[in-house]
C-alpha cells in the first residue's frame, strides 16, 4: 500500500473495523484509522494516564476483538502483564 502511493502513507486510512451490536439500533461497522490506533496507545501509556505500572497485572474484561484489543497495545509497552483466559 505505501509502495504504491509512492512511499506516503496516509495515517487517516482505515486500520481495523469492528461491529456494534445495534444495542440503540441497527448494527454498524465502525472503522479505527492508524492515526487513532496510535494516539489512542500513547495516551494510554503516559505517566499516570490509568495509574498503572509494570507492577500491575490486568485482567481485561472483554474479548480480545472488542475494540481491536485497544487496551492491550498500552499495557504491553509498559510492561503490564495482560494473561489471556481461554
Amino acid at each position: 500500500m505505501i509502495a504504491a502511493n509512492g512511499g506516503q502513507f496516509d495515517e487517516n486510512s482505515a486500520a481495523g473495523l469492528s461491529f456494534k451490536s445495534g444495542t440503540t439500533g441497527d448494527p454498524k461497522g465502525v472503522l479505527y484509522s492508524h492515526r487513532s490506533n496510535v494516539l489512542h496507545t500513547l495516551m494510554s501509556i503516559q505517566p499516570d494516564a490509568l495509574n498503572l505500572s509494570a507492577r500491575d497485572t490486568i485482567l481485561p474484561a472483554v474479548p480480545m476483538y472488542h475494540a481491536n484489543a485497544k487496551s492491550r497495545c498500552g499495557c504491553l509497552m509498559q510492561g503490564i502483564p495482560t494473561p489471556l483466559i481461554f
